[in-house]
């Protein structure tokens, strides 16, 4: 419902089962973002108030309920996260 839905109002689908999307996601008709992602925009939005050794605890957390995510570390990830900020924006 979630993939019908994000397809057909061009939105972006939250998910780190990427599995079930991937096939929406390399064709292009939905942009997924994932728990790392959602950090790393949280991190960029307010550095000021968290740090990466707060956001790798949160992630570490994650794993522990079970949560898929990255085996890179937070560091590495910013260092490549390349989602569209302009997406997220509150302009």
């Amino acid at each position: 419902m979630a993939i019908a839905f994000a397809k057909s109002n061009t939105g972006i689908l939250a998910s780190n089962n990427l599995k079930d999307i991937k096939r929406f996601v390399t064709a292009g008709d939905i942009l997924n973002i994932t728990s790392d992602d959602l950090l790393c925009l949280f991190y960029n939005k307010y550095k000021g108030e968290t740090t990466p050794v707060e956001i790798e605890s949160i992630r570490e957390t994650m794993r522990l309920f079970g949560r898929r995510i990255s085996p890179d570390s937070f560091y590495e990830l910013l260092s490549k996260f390349q989602l569209d900020k302009r997406l997220f924006s509150d302009e």
